[in-house]
């Protein structure tokens, strides 16, 4: 990741494993969140249908399937982060020649923030469940973050991401002064705030720690531009290091998350204690896994030749089926639940279903996202002159 790394070739088009892998999220995004708000399981969560404890992580209240269903699914933000990183890199570098990231970032960002405080507003009216600001937020904000950062050199860039993602936690371990001043919550912490009447929004993505992932993508966003046999192996090398750092790193229970790991009677209790990792905000374990992964998946697509026009199309639309999917399960949701002759119909609320139902509804989704995808994509093409489909 030197500065003296050789960029090959200038970008002149979207790389498609780069979509691909913004597919591969979005799947994971939507069976873990027709899991989350549709499942018996998860509405226990929220302490909306059964008895099962809290925590779907709490490894002393969870059961086997609860606990590795969200363990697999929980993936998709970092996917999205990071790789908006490496796209803003590849369009500040497409032709050869470096352009400014400010207008590219700052009205996408912007637009971001706005989508997301609809939804929280709209959350706060409507919903079931705690109003949040959620991952578009944490986009939004390190878009603008970014396009005030991106002219410094690659190393510094580099440095700062990886003081960042591996040291935010460190001021709530040890104590620091300014930790329970409102702007420390909102940028630094995953806390809940609360308003007259009554009302909380939770900021589950605080936005210094999500920055870092982002600022990660464009300091890296280079490898993207080796010749194929270079990247393969600086993909592989990169997530296998990674992943082995956070084996040894959780293995000697030092730094990094909390609570520390231990042995259960039960074999299953002691491999989540080990794996379990906290993404609110994202740890150092976390990181490692999620970034980890994300190298190891592209490796493996270049190393295959793989390309799969579902997740290409889905991926090169993400934030259109960001907002669409959710609505999209529900409805799946209350249709079946209409055909299987329970008592929600047509109201929208309080439909729960098995997990392997929670499955189906998701598989139904994402069968349904792909021709809405591919639908949106023509639009886009047709109407490319108009600059706010660019944004979406």
């Amino acid at each position: 990741m030197a500065e003296s790394v050789t960029v090959q070739a200038p970008v002149s088009s979207r790389i498609e494993s780069i979509d691909m892998v913004r597919g591969i999220a979005i799947m994971l995004m939507v069976v873990g969140h027709s899991y989350d708000y549709l499942s018996y399981e998860a509405a226990a969560v929220m302490g909306k249908a059964s008895p099962l404890p809290l925590a779907m992580l709490n490894v002393n209240v969870t059961t086997v399937f609860v606990f590795f269903n969200r363990w697999f699914t929980h993936s998709g933000a970092p996917i999205f982060l990071f790789l908006a990183g490496v796209g803003a890199y590849l369009w500040a570098h497409k032709g050869g020649v470096q352009r400014s990231l400010g207008g590219f970032l700052i009205p996408r960002g912007l637009l971001l923030i706005a989508l997301q405080l609809v939804r929280t507003v709209m959350q706060l009216f409507t919903s079931e469940y705690p109003a949040s600001l959620d991952v578009l937020w944490s986009i939004g904000m390190s878009m603008i973050l970014l396009s005030f950062f991106s002219k410094l050199p690659r190393n510094m860039l580099l440095l700062m991401s990886v003081a960042i993602l591996a040291g935010h936690g460190l001021p709530a371990l040890y104590g620091f002064p300014g930790e329970g001043h409102v702007i420390w919550r909102i940028f630094m912490t995953a806390d809940t705030f609360g308003f007259v009447g009554g009302t909380s929004i939770f900021n589950r993505f605080p936005v210094i720690p999500w920055f870092g992932m982002m600022l990660l993508g464009y300091a890296t966003g280079h490898l993207f531009l080796l010749p194929l046999k270079k990247r393969m192996s600086v993909f592989l090398f990169l997530g296998l290091s990674l992943i082995f750092v956070w084996l040894v790193l959780r293995g000697a229970n030092v730094y990094g998350y909390q609570p520390l790991w231990q042995e259960y009677p039960e074999t299953w209790k002691t491999v989540a204690s080990f794996v379990n990792i906290s993404k609110y905000p994202p740890s150092l374990y976390f990181s490692l896994v999620a970034l980890g992964t994300i190298f190891i998946f592209f490796f493996l697509i270049d190393y295959f030749s793989l390309r799969c026009q579902f997740l290409i199309s889905i991926g090169s639309t993400s934030l259109f089926i960001y907002i669409v999917h959710l609505p999209l399960c529900k409805i799946i949701a209350v249709g079946l639940s209409k055909i299987l002759n329970k008592m929600y119909w047509p109201i929208a609320k309080n439909v729960y279903f098995s997990l392997p139902m929670s499955y189906f509804i998701a598989l139904i989704a994402l069968i349904c996202i792909y021709p809405i995808s591919r639908y949106y994509l023509n639009i886009k093409i047709k109407y490319k002159r108009f600059k706010i489909f660019s944004y979406l």
